[in-house]
């Protein structure tokens, strides 16, 4: 189960239902007493913030032994209490006036994916931001576009 992977979809749903971007995802936050080490956070007012660990929760009841889920994401083991129990243990910093950071320390960043190869991480046809942790194949949640892997002519990953 990739909880990160949960989270960041649940935070691009969001914004999309309120038609603004007003949680983000922290791919690598650090925070305090964390001394360097990343975990997995979303920013925002924090009533928003709540809103989508609720959606979290909610995509993850509903596809609870699932086992074609789009991603599979959600084993047919999957242990729901446990993912309640570390969504609900977050902490969290102020980021000014309103906006908060919630975050996990025990929820790992993503290693990143295809979106590292597009410039500014967007997707080259709508503009859309392209997901962390994306993988080849995929497709843009706006336009369709699909997202691949690019090379090099030494077959090796092009930066």
């Amino acid at each position: 189960m990739n909880i990160a992977k949960l989270i960041s979809d649940a935070v691009h749903s969001y914004n999309e239902q309120v038609g603004d971007n007003l949680v983000g995802f922290r791919n690598s936050y650090s925070g305090r007493g964390m001394y360097g080490r990343e975990c997995v956070g979303i920013t925002g007012p924090l009533g928003d913030c709540r809103k989508v660990i609720a959606m979290v929760i909610n995509d993850a009841y509903d596809n609870t032994g699932d086992v074609d889920h789009e991603e599979e994401l959600l084993a047919p083991e999957f242990d729901f209490r446990g993912l309640v129990d570390s969504l609900m243990d977050w902490e969290q910093d102020s980021m000014g006036r309103s906006d908060m950071v919630l975050y996990w320390s025990d929820i790992k960043p993503m290693e990143p994916g295809v979106e590292q190869f597009y410039e500014h991480e967007q997707c080259p046809d709508c503009g859309e931001d392209i997901p962390t942790g994306t993988a080849s194949g995929e497709q843009c949640r706006n336009c369709g576009h699909v997202f691949v892997e690019q090379v090099g002519n030494d077959g090796a990953p092009a930066s």
